[in-house]
C-alpha cells in the first residue's frame, strides 16, 4: 500500500530546466509563503519603528526640559544681541551631535552583539535597513527638537532677565 512520492526537492544552484508538471520557486518565495511569517515580521517592524521614534521623542524632551531651564541664558543672549537663527542652530546643532553619537555607539553595540551570537541563533544585520533606522532616529530627533527652538523663539529678553519695562 506504501508508495513512495516526492513532493518537494531542494536544489543548490541555478536549475536550468525542471520535470515536466513541477514548479519551482526561490527560498524567498518559500520563506514568504510560510504561514504567520510576513504578520511575525510586520508586528516586528512596527515595533522597531514605534520604539526609534520613542527614543527619538525621548531625546526632544530631554532637551526642551534642559532649554527650558536655560530660559535666563538665552535671555542674555537675545539682551546682548545674538539672533534667534544663531540660538536655534547651536540647539539643532547639539541634538544631530548627541542623536548621531547615540547611533554611532547603538550601531557598535549591535554590530558587536550579533559577532558574539552563536551561528545557530537566527540573528543578522542588514546594512541598509539599519543605516535607513539610524538616519531615520537622527531625523526624528532632529525633528523634536524643534519644540525646543520654538520655545526659544518666543523668549522675551525683558521678561526673563526681570526688566519688563512697560
Amino acid at each position: 500500500m506504501y508508495q513512495k512520492a516526492v513532493h518537494a526537492v531542494a536544489i543548490s544552484g541555478r536549475l536550468a530546466a525542471h520535470a515536466k508538471g513541477t514548479e519551482s520557486y526561490t527560498k524567498a518565495q518559500i520563506v514568504e509563503a510560510l504561514p504567520g511569517y510576513k504578520a511575525e515580521q510586520m508586528t516586528i517592524t512596527m515595533v522597531e519603528w514605534l520604539l526609534v521614534a520613542i527614543t527619538a521623542v525621548i531625546i526632544g524632551v530631554f532637551f526642551f526640559v534642559i532649554n527650558m531651564q536655560k530660559e535666563q541664558e538665552f535671555g542674555v543672549m537675545k539682551a546682548i544681541g545674538t539672533s534667534t537663527a544663531k540660538i536655534s542652530c547651536t540647539i539643532v546643532s547639539q541634538v544631530f551631535l548627541i542623536a548621531a553619537l547615540g547611533a554611532a555607539i547603538a550601531c557598535g553595540l549591535a554590530t558587536a552583539m550579533s559577532a558574539a551570537l552563536p551561528a545557530s541563533m537566527p540573528f543578522y544585520l542588514v546594512p541598509a535597513q539599519v543605516a535607513v533606522v539610524l538616519v531615520a532616529f537622527v531625523a526624528i530627533s532632529i525633528l523634536s527638537s524643534l519644540a525646543s527652538v520654538a520655545r526659544v523663539a518666543r523668549i522675551d529678553p525683558a521678561k526673563v532677565i526681570g526688566g519688563d519695562f512697560q
